[in-house]
């Protein structure tokens, strides 16, 4: 009579400790998937913010570069040295944000990162343009030069704006 005791408390007792395995198990499982999905998002959002930074300093570089180039194309005068070092060391900050960015962007989003790239190759373009047409005097100057760069950068700005914006709604 005690084995019999004995046996049916050992057997509740092991069904037990397996009913609480199966539950922390259960349990583990799920934290285990819900934190992978968490550490997912946390990286996604991380590549996101990362893009984000580099073309917000991209254009922080760009638009320095795009009122100034503005402001030498609209005065009498040639470009001078100190205008001419100032674009430079902008435009070389603002390609490296871009390239950054670009990079990030293409990982994340291949099929957004399209458009950029060949929207600043032709912002590459016309930096030579404008830059031989700021080389010249005002009246020998393409009177459209200063429109032409002013629109086409704020183009290329409002472009790298919606991209950001659309990528943030596909996240």
């Amino acid at each position: 009579m005690i084995k019999k005791i004995h046996m049916s408390i050992l057997l509740k007792t092991t069904a037990l400790i397996t009913v609480l395995c199966l539950l922390i198990m259960s349990y583990s499982t799920y934290v285990l998937y819900s934190s992978w999905t968490s550490y997912q998002q946390v990286i996604e959002l991380r590549n996101f913010q990362d893009m984000t930074q580099n073309f917000t300093d991209g254009l922080k570089n760009f638009m320095f570069e795009r009122g100034r180039m503005n402001v030498v194309l609209t005065k009498e005068q040639s470009i001078s040295d100190e205008n001419s070092v100032f674009i430079n060391e902008r435009r070389m900050a603002a390609d490296a944000a871009f390239e950054a960015g670009f990079s990030c962007m293409e990982k994340a989003f291949p099929k957004e990162t399209e458009k950029l790239p060949k929207y600043y190759e032709n912002i590459n373009t016309l930096r030579i343009k404008i830059a031989l047409e700021a080389v010249k005097p005002l009246s020998q100057r393409d009177e459209n030069s200063q429109k032409l760069w002013f629109n086409s950068c704020t183009d290329y700005i409002n472009a790298v704006i919606n991209e950001i914006n659309v990528i943030r709604a596909l996240s």
